[in-house]
């Protein structure tokens, strides 16, 4: 019913609830539907979707889709950025240099050379 109308958030919410086996259909189209035209508000919300659901490749690159020009609030963006590696370094093992490598690159954007410099270094490739 609330896919019929196009809430796509209240039809997830009563997914999780009454048929988790269909989270996951809905999230795609949620995806497929809002990926071009969606706010910034809405790309952080689906990757936080996609993190609470554990599709964690697909959260990661919700986060990393979050960049300087969506929100003004650095502190934020750091936080949202280091969540992307941590569920690199935890669960997607195979990216986590890139991913470290692409959120440095971010963090050196916002002019947070610190922080990128621990990330680096947490991972060994501080040169």
């Amino acid at each position: 019913m609330y896919l019929d109308i196009g809430n796509n958030q209240e039809s997830l919410r009563v997914a999780r609830k009454h048929a988790p086996h269909l989270v996951e259909e809905i999230m795609r189209r949620e995806t497929s539907e809002s990926q071009s035209n969606a706010s910034p508000e809405q790309k952080l919300q689906q990757a936080r979707t996609w993190d609470d659901t554990r599709n964690y490749s697909k959260a990661i690159e919700g986060y990393l889709q979050i960049n300087s020009d969506d929100f003004r609030d650095t502190q934020m963006l750091e936080q949202v950025w280091r969540r992307a590696v941590q569920l690199a370094v935890t669960y997607e093992k195979d990216k986590a240099i890139k991913v470290v490598k692409i959120v440095c690159s971010k963090l050196c954007e916002i002019r947070a050379f610190d922080s990128a410099g621990e990330l680096l270094e947490q991972i060994n490739l501080f040169e």
